[in-house]
């Protein structure tokens, strides 16, 4: 893009509008070798980790990093899960959960859960991670997450999100609103 070169008397104005400049020399630059280990976001409230969050049974389901994800309830309106699956409801909250291990994820799922529960939210997002740092034969929270979802009465249908979301790494949750 061409830009006209500014005139002296901006050039004057703008140096004392900034007063005095000087240099800093700097011969010590510190770089960051490794990522820092994700956080879960989370909503808040108290954290509560019982036996009844991280207890149940495992299945060892192949679940590749590029399948993509997907449930619905019966009576859910196929025009609701097709906007779902579009990624087209309106976000309220999400929870990060890949770095966790799986009893960890599980635990903050039914917290994050109950929560939003609590909350009457009505559809939010959930990253999993695709599980690509996981070790060979080593469970990941991708290949447990749906089982989870599916016991949960709350949940109405899940599915993968959009690319642009998260992809195979995270899920779009549609949840029961609460009467009121």
């Amino acid at each position: 893009m061409n830009r006209p070169k500014p005139d002296q008397d901006e050039i004057a104005l703008f140096r004392r509008s900034i007063g005095p400049v000087t240099s800093v020399k700097q011969d010590n630059t510190h770089y960051q070798t490794s990522q820092p280990k994700p956080k879960p976001k989370r909503i808040a409230g108290e954290t509560d980790f019982t036996d009844e969050k991280t207890s149940g049974f495992f299945d060892n389901e192949e679940i590749e990093t590029s399948d993509e994800l997907s449930f619905k309830r019966p009576g859910v309106q196929n025009r609701e899960f097709r906007k779902l699956k579009q990624g087209k409801l309106p976000i309220s909250t999400e929870s990060d959960l890949h770095g966790l291990t799986i009893e960890a994820a599980k635990a903050e799922l039914s917290d994050f859960l109950e929560e939003c529960r609590r909350r009457n939210h009505h559809c939010v997002k959930i990253i999993h991670g695709k599980g690509l740092r996981s070790k060979q034969g080593e469970r990941t929270i991708k290949s447990q997450i749906g089982k989870w979802l599916r016991q949960r009465q709350e949940i109405l249908a899940y599915h993968s999100a959009k690319q642009t979301d998260g992809g195979t790494g995270a899920l779009y949750v549609l949840m029961k609103k609460q009467k009121k």
